[in-house]
């Protein structure tokens, strides 16, 4: 059996409205990729590395 490591990057919205706060959380494979977003958004952004273990 092989072990492979997988890179993924997960960008946290803390969206508030009057009554309540919601945070979405979007997956991307690149780092570049989640910089971006987080940059475009309106709301409040934390970027989160994640790492899988995939077993084949």
């Amino acid at each position: 059996m092989e072990k492979r490591e997988i890179m993924a990057y997960e960008v946290m919205e803390t969206i508030k409205s009057k009554n309540k706060t919601k945070t979405k959380k979007t997956r991307f494979d690149k780092h570049e990729d989640a910089l971006r977003y987080a940059a475009e958004s309106k709301h409040r952004t934390e970027v989160y590395q994640l790492e899988y273990r995939k077993i084949n």
